[in-house]
């Protein structure tokens, strides 16, 4: 499968994923959403009441397993299962980029951090108020 067809059939699931947290009653106290990508190629999201940005290694991401854990079921990541890591972090990262420019009045944008990366590996912003 090539890059835009995987684009085409993931980004509205991944729409209805973050409409669903948006609707989600998530405390005030949320820092940061973190995005966590895991092999074989899953994807998660925490909500942190901490956050540290000149953290390089985005140890933030989870500090506390209780901050927030959405209940909305993430898109499944299977058609990608082929493919290499850094691939799969690409597309996901315009995935949500694109979503978060084109829908500026969902709920979970109005934490001020949104980071991505690998639960093993390093994080990025991908969105900053």
């Amino acid at each position: 499968m090539n890059h835009e067809t995987a684009k085409n059939q993931l980004k509205p699931l991944f729409l209805n994923y973050l409409q669903e947290i948006s609707q989600e009653p998530f405390s005030d106290d949320i820092q940061a959403w973190w995005f966590g990508l895991y092999e074989p190629y899953g994807i998660y999201v925490l909500g942190s009441t901490e956050f540290d940005e000149q953290d390089e290694y985005f140890e933030w991401a989870c500090p506390k397993d209780d901050d927030f854990s959405p209940s909305a079921h993430a898109p499944d990541l299977t058609i990608l299962s082929t493919w290499h890591w850094e691939n799969v972090f690409k597309i996901i990262q315009e995935i949500l980029t694109e979503l978060f420019h084109e829908n500026p009045n969902l709920a979970l944008l109005r934490v001020p951090k949104i980071g991505l990366g690998f639960d093993d590996g390093d994080g990025i912003l991908i969105h900053k108020q």
